[in-house]
């Protein structure tokens, strides 16, 4: 009990709504037992003569009703602390993840503008695949959305790094692909938008959506949240 008592004071919540309340008054208990037993040994083993009189000690279980009423006082407590700090927690997780998903657009047009100023000054579906680009292999549907972003993205490898930066944190849907070469619609959360308007000329178009989220990445690099565009 003492072993357990301190594995949960390095364990942050849990310490705060188990260990203090449960584990703790347990283990008190505990060693009040001992103690009460060990007083107990000791007035019937010593020679009687040396002792003075001691009243009897209390009984080893009194230790353990007390724990017990103790924790029965407490969950009470431990129930309603659960349900404040958990949605608590729900909901920074819920933000962080978000912030994590801007983070992770910004690095996209990061890539596309570095891309960009190594090829003339145009976007990947801008420029023929001879030179490059992923012209002939884009598929714009008619909302403007690239029905092929996984050719985009391959073509920019080297601008993105990883392809961890492509699947949104609140997307349970979508698994990162394990290298470029293998990358698939499948691994993708954010929609890319193509065409000959996408591109420095129109500084204020939308160039990629986080449809998890409702982050909007425009061409000049900006990131803004708009729930027009969240599914």
């Amino acid at each position: 009990m003492a072993t357990t008592s301190c594995i949960f004071q390095v364990i942050p919540y849990i310490n705060a709504l188990i260990g203090y309340t449960i584990i703790t008054p347990i283990f008190i208990g505990m060693v009040q037992s001992s103690v009460n037993q060990l007083v107990n040994q000791s007035a019937t083993t010593a020679p009687q003569a040396t002792l003075p009189t001691q009243p009897k000690a209390a009984s080893g279980m009194r230790g353990w009703a007390i724990a017990l009423i103790i924790c029965g006082c407490m969950i009470p407590f431990i129930a309603i602390m659960a349900a404040l700090l958990l949605p608590a927690l729900a909901a920074a997780k819920h933000k962080a993840q978000i912030i994590n998903s801007e983070n992770n657009m910004k690095q996209i047009g990061l890539a596309i503008r570095i891309w960009e100023g190594d090829n003339g000054d145009k976007y990947p579906w801008n420029v023929s695949v001879t030179n490059g680009g992923v012209q002939e292999v884009c598929e714009t549907g008619t909302d403007g959305f690239e029905k092929n972003p996984a050719a985009v993205f391959i073509v920019m490898s080297n601008e993105l790094s990883t392809t961890r930066i492509l699947v949104c944190p609140n997307d349970p849907s979508k698994q990162p692909a394990t290298d470029f070469q293998h990358l698939t619609a499948n691994n993708i959360s954010y929609e890319l938008r193509t065409g000959i308007n996408v591109s420095d000329a129109n500084p204020g178009e939308v160039l990629a959506v986080d449809p998890i989220n409702g982050i909007v990445l425009h061409c000049d690099g900006s990131v803004q949240k708009d729930a027009s565009y969240k599914q």
